[in-house]
Parts: C-alpha cells; sequence; structure tokens
C-alpha cells in the first residue's frame, strides 16, 4: 500500500481494506510498485510466498478434494501509536435464490415529503431504471477497427500496438481503464454491456463480439441478478420510510416500471398510477390498524387484488409486505430518497474558523 499513497498514519489500515475489496471485485492482484530489488535478507525460494511484479489474475485455489476455494486475503496495520492489527477478509460467494412474488404484477412503492420530492424522487428512479436499458440501434454495419481505436484512445497507444487476441490486463488495462472503455463503447454504439460479462482476462475480439450481440436488440432492461424485479419491489417495500405523500405503480417488470414513472413525472394519466397523501384521508392509528388487519385477513384467505392493496397503501393503511412471496427476496442498492437542497442562509461574517 505504501508503495501506492505512501503511510497515511490512521489511515492505512482502511486503505489497504479498500485495496483488497477492490482486488477481490475485479480479480486481479495489483502490482507492488518500485520493486526492481528484492533485499537478499528476504528469502522467498522453495515458499509459497512471491513478490507481485505485474499485475495478474487473482486465481482461485482448490482444496484437496478439488473444490474451489473464496478468495482470501491477510492484512496487518502496525499504527504509529502502537496499534497492532491483522485482519482476514473472504470473498463472499453470491448464492442468490430466486424469490417467487405470489402475484403478477408487483406493486413498486415511492413516498416523500411532498409533491416536489416524489417527483423528484420518481424522476431519480426512472433515470436509474433508464441507464439499466438496452436500445434498438439503426445502425447496420460495424468495423472492428472502430473499436481497437477506441481502446487505442484509453491507452494512449497506436491500435497497430493493440494485439486483440491478448487479455485486457496483458496490452494494459487496469479495472478503471477497463471501465474507461465500456463507457466510450456504449456511448458510441448506444448500449449498455453488463460489466459482469468483462474482466481483465477478456480479450479484445471478445469484446468486439459482445457489441455485435447487443446491437439490434429489442428495448429491453438488463437481466441482471441485481436488477432482479422481486428485489427492487421488496426493497421498495420494506427497506424505505413510508411518508405522507406516496405513490404506487403496478407493473409487470422493470421495463413496465419505467414507463409508468416516466408517465408519472410527465404528468400523464394511467390505470396503473395510484397516488394521495395520507393527511388527506385523515385516518386516526386505530383505524390505520383495523383497516391493515382487515387488509391482512384478506390477504391470507387470498381474497384481494393488487389494485386494491396499492390504493390502500397510499391511503395509509400498513402492508405486510412479506405475504407476496414465498421466499422473502433480498434488499438491494436502490436510489435514495431526493433531500430538497435547503440554503440555510450563512453569511461569511458569521462563519467561525
Amino acid at each position: 500500500m505504501k508503495s501506492n499513497i505512501g503511510h497515511l498514519e490512521p489511515a492505512a489500515g482502511i486503505a489497504s481494506v479498500i485495496k483488497v475489496l477492490m482486488a477481490m471485485k475485479y480479480e486481479v492482484l495489483p502490482t507492488s510498485l518500485y520493486v526492481k530489488k528484492i533485499n537478499p535478507y528476504i528469502k522467498l525460494e522453495n515458499s509459497p510466498f512471491y513478490i507481485v511484479n505485474k499485475m495478474k489474475k487473482w486465481g482461485y485455489l482448490k482444496d484437496i478434494d478439488g473444490n474451489e476455494m473464496p478468495l482470501r486475503a491477510g492484512i496487518s496495520s502496525f499504527g504509529f501509536g502502537g496499534t497492532n492489527v491483522y485482519m482476514i477478509l473472504e470473498k463472499m460467494k453470491q448464492y442468490h435464490v430466486k424469490s417467487h412474488c405470489n402475484n403478477r404484477p408487483f406493486i413498486f412503492v415511492f413516498s416523500a415529503k411532498n409533491q416536489k420530492r416524489l417527483f423528484e424522487y420518481s424522476a431519480k428512479f426512472r433515470d436509474f431504471l433508464a441507464k439499466r436499458l438496452r436500445y434498438t440501434t439503426t445502425q447496420t454495419s460495424f468495423n472492428n477497427s472502430e473499436v481497437y481505436k477506441l481502446a487505442a484512445g484509453v491507452l494512449q497507444v497506436e491500435s497497430n500496438a493493440i494485439d486483440g487476441n491478448d487479455s485486457l490486463l496483458d496490452i494494459g488495462f487496469e479495472p478503471f481503464l477497463i471501465s474507461k472503455l465500456l463507457t466510450k463503447i456504449e456511448q458510441r454504439y448506444s448500449i449498455v454491456l453488463n460489466i459482469s460479462d468483462v474482466t481483465s482476462v477478456c480479450t479484445l475480439n471478445e469484446i468486439i463480439e459482445l457489441i455485435k450481440d447487443h446491437i439490434g436488440l429489442e428495448h429491453r432492461i438488463v437481466d441482471a441478478e441485481m436488477m432482479d424485479v422481486n428485489d427492487v419491489a421488496y426493497t421498495l417495500q420494506i427497506g424505505r420510510e413510508e411518508m405522507n405523500e406516496r405513490l404506487a405503480i403496478i407493473a409487470d417488470n422493470l421495463e413496465d416500471l419505467y414507463i409508468q414513472l416516466k408517465k408519472y413525472v410527465e404528468g400523464e394519466q394511467s390505470d396503473q398510477i395510484y397516488t394521495c397523501n395520507t393527511k388527506d384521508i385523515n385516518l386516526t392509528r386505530t383505524e390505520v390498524r383495523q383497516y391493515g388487519e382487515v387488509l391482512k385477513q384478506e390477504m391470507l384467505e387470498g381474497n384481494y387484488s393488487v389494485e386494491h392493496v396499492a390504493k390502500e397503501w397510499t391511503k395509509g393503511i400498513s402492508i405486510d409486505w412479506t405475504l407476496f412471496y414465498d421466499t422473502l427476496p433480498y434488499k438491494v442498492s436502490l436510489p435514495t430518497y431526493s433531500f430538497a437542497k435547503k440554503d440555510i442562509g450563512l453569511k461569511r461574517n458569521h462563519l467561525i474558523f
């Protein structure tokens, strides 16, 4: 770590943790910089240890039974104040059990303090989904040399210096440069590439084949694990504070959700959109609880509709969302609340330095 950014004193440990986590994410072993001559007192011969003098793929080891073991790393941090810490990190293997909603379509819920905040939050979520859409392109011709030029521009080399059969790692692409290349490709061809399909051991020619596969695809949501429709609906249902200004959207999938959010933000009417401010209904807490119990019983008996549930939620009725699922989905990372940007009015001569 010190060869990258020096000694950060109290932040040295967390800097090492960040570096290891990034290495695990991209499954690469970063180079130990400026190591030209090894200390003769360090005996690495006939040991499992070595100096990483060139970035390489972080391969998975196997146990004696041939089972793949997770990536593990040890971190040592020796603070200036005498604090010594050793930590072992292990990359989690994602076991994503597909959840099953008992009903189609899904109910996606949004709420905010007021209508303006709800509009901004909805627009933010619409844009989040838009970035994960694949668009049909009218381009009929494709030239491999264009991709070579894009790659050469990122690496700042001549196109003829790139061998398309070598791995991205071997021709000089570090993880952040791969991300930069993908951004340029997406902008050039109006497509969205799944970054999990592209690793440092991919070749440029393999990326070209990915581009060809994407060109001409119909407009649809990328089917990424993090964008499982059950996970998105469930996270919105139980992972957000329920505020007074409410919006419930009934949609069959994430593309349909995008279309309905777009309609709401642009002021269009839709029979899949339900809105209400709970203050307008003016229910007491006792009434909210009573109506909630009645609705829960109807849901347990299967005597309800998703439209009715959506409408009741916008009025302030509490919903037991877990009743919608045979297997509970995961909570996933989604856009957060759009807070109002308010000037608190501090003047310069009031500031204390």
